[in-house]
């Protein structure tokens, strides 16, 4: 049983963040992806990264996380309602691989 002192102090969850890459529809702008993308669960951070000149309909997104669960399945669940609650949203890639703890 996890008592309160460890979920005040977070002791059983960490932190980890990856790069994203973000397809989204010709109707929608990146940003207002990135500040739906900030109201899912698990998600703490989100910084916009797309670089000068990119892609039409693209961006690329570092998004950071709060999780109990292992970096992989975590991502993947952030990933899923973002397909699914985002309007705009066609695509949300990232490299498993490259997901790092942050401390």
């Amino acid at each position: 049983m996890i008592s309160l002192k460890d979920i005040i102090s977070e002791r059983q969850s960490s932190k980890y963040s990856a790069l994203v890459l973000i397809k989204h529809t010709d109707d929608t702008f990146i940003t207002n992806i990135l500040d739906e993308i900030r109201a899912i669960d698990r998600v703490v951070v989100v910084s916009n990264e797309t670089p000068n000149p990119f892609h039409d309909n693209q961006g690329v997104a570092r998004i950071k996380i709060l999780t109990t669960k292992p970096p992989q399945e975590a991502f993947s669940l952030v990933k899923q309602d973002a397909l699914k609650n985002i309007p705009g949203l066609k695509d949300f890639k990232y490299n498993p691989e490259k997901i790092t703890k942050v401390d």
